[in-house]
């Protein structure tokens, strides 16, 4: 009993998937496929935020990195550890890494732009076709 209600699933789920794929949208279709509902200008500009973010912490990261290691190499001035010196490696030490935080918003940002292009493009074909279709009415 149990054999057939596992069997009879599996069968439906493998109709639902060939069915899916036979379509005119591919199975991840729905990842390139712009909603209109949407506005891709307000994502892109976030991901664009977090992407600037992501590039201002690295570019602190590799500063202050560059900085700790100009210190390392002078052994007379290590001896006489300033609170400027001390300030400065903690703050290495709490930042160090922190832009892989919002690494991920780089490559959703050029899908975003991707889906921008595609919304605009979708939306001025539309526009032309109605244009055409008020002039045949028009004639």
């Amino acid at each position: 009993m149990a054999q057939s209600l596992t069997s009879s699933s599996s069968s439906e789920n493998t109709n639902s998937i060939s069915s899916k794929s036979s379509g005119s949208i591919p199975i991840i279709g729905w990842l390139i496929q712009p909603n209109p509902d949407i506005n891709y200008n307000v994502i892109s500009m976030m991901y664009a935020a977090g992407s600037l973010l992501a590039l201002a912490l690295y570019g602190i990261d590799y500063y202050l990195g560059k900085m700790m290691n100009a210190e390392d190499g002078n052994d007379a001035e290590k001896s006489k550890e300033t609170s400027e010196s001390t300030t400065i490696s903690e703050l290495y030490t709490s930042l160090e890494g922190v832009y892989l935080i919002f690494l991920p918003f780089v490559p959703c940002l050029c899908w975003s732009l991707m889906l921008r292009y595609l919304a605009e493009r979708q939306k001025s074909t539309t526009s032309q076709q109605q244009k055409e279709e008020e002039m045949k009415k028009n004639k």
